[in-house]
């Protein structure tokens, strides 16, 4: 099997267990890491990875071993190159993962003397990678001693940014009048199957987000139509009790239609219906809104709230339609004086909706 075959059946197998994320937000991580606030750096990364855990870190002093080669590249003595390693114990009893033993469950983590003044994504690429094999032994998946295999796990959950700035190491050293330039690549990936990984995930996530913009667009558009709706019915409500007051003489044709208006109930059952139909609308835009991580639970939720939406679209059709008959019934029948003021509604309402979108938009 070639590798990048290899590589694309890990990914997919990867998004079944954990689901793919959007990019991690980097500069709180480096910031974290500049300030020297190791154990709340590791937390953050924990976190991005779904591991509720608590650190406690150590630094190690420059002549320390470390009992790991997990993607830090060692020299022969076992000491860390550049000394920036970075080692995370795995304890025997660690908790499944989801299980509320998980939370704030300590985990070990020991640095390299170097490791503060090491680039941060760097820094951020290591404990990735360290922590995913904590990831991987808490799902007790089968391949969470493959160095290969976890190397993926960082690119799943939204590290890809930071660990292909990160990988690569590039120091320099003076020879005479020389300067000769070192690059050591971190992991065990090669730099063609690290690109092919990255595509790939990036283009599994790019399918999550076209199902995520077409939920947002179908509950976006219901809403809107509900909204308007809703506006209709307090429209219609006003008109009824203005023609009841004036007692105008209606279109004959109309006059069953008005009659069936004033049943008890009539205008409150459409607006319920309508607000039903709104709710759903809502809690799917909320929801979409605030996917960032795609995993199979969350898109299995996401297709339920879309062909939720789409039901109550189709269901709201007619309901709209009635409503914005009846409006146009009572327009026509309201007197002159009626209509005058609400034109003027009407235009109050258009420039301050004009007005909201131009403070959206100089604030965005």
């Amino acid at each position: 099997m070639a590798p990048n075959d290899r590589i694309a059946i890990d990914i997919d197998e990867l998004d079944r267990y954990l689901g793919v994320k959007e990019p991690v937000q980097s500069v709180p991580l480096a910031e974290l890491h500049l300030s020297g606030a190791s154990d709340k750096l590791v937390e953050a990364i924990a976190r991005q990875l779904g591991l509720p855990i608590a650190a406690r870190v150590s630094t190690t002093s420059q002549t320390a071993r470390f009992t790991t080669h997990a993607l830090s590249r060692t020299d022969e003595s076992g000491r860390g190159v550049e000394g920036i390693a970075a080692q995370v114990g795995i304890p025997a009893d660690l908790p499944l993962y989801g299980s509320s033993k998980l939370n704030g469950f300590v985990i070990d983590v020991l640095l390299g003397h170097q490791f503060k003044t090491a680039r941060s994504d760097t820094a951020i690429t290591l404990l990735a990678h360290e922590l995913a094999h904590v990831l991987l032994y808490s799902l007790r998946h089968p391949r969470r001693d493959s160095e290969q295999f976890t190397d993926l796990v960082p690119l799943i959950v939204g590290f890809a940014e930071c660990v292909e700035c990160g990988r690569h190491l590039i120091t320099s050293e003076d020879i005479g009048d020389r300067i000769r330039t070192t690059t050591i690549t971190l992991g065990y990936l090669s730099d063609s199957e690290f690109e092919f990984a990255r595509d790939e995930v990036a283009r599994i996530l790019a399918t999550r987000r076209a199902s995520r913009a077409r939920a947002l667009q179908s509950a976006s558009q219901l809403r809107q139509r509900t909204a308007q709706a809703l506006q209709s019915a307090r429209d219609c409500s006003r008109l009824i009790a203005d023609l009841d007051m004036t007692r105008r003489r209606v279109r004959p044709s109309d006059g069953q239609q008005l009659v069936a208006m004033h049943a008890p109930g009539y205008l409150s059952e459409l607006q319920q219906a309508v607000t039903r139909y709104a709710g759903a609308a809502r809690e799917a835009e909320q929801f979409a809104t605030s996917l960032t991580h795609f995993s199979a639970k969350a898109i299995e939720r996401l297709r339920q709230l879309d062909a939720r939406c789409d039901e109550s679209a189709r269901s709201f059709a007619p309901v709209g339609s009635r409503i914005e008959a009846d409006l146009a019934l009572l327009r026509r029948n309201r007197p002159a004086l009626t209509r005058f003021t609400d034109a003027i509604r009407s235009l109050a309402r258009l420039l301050a909706s004009r007005l909201r979108r131009k403070s959206r938009l100089t604030s965005a």
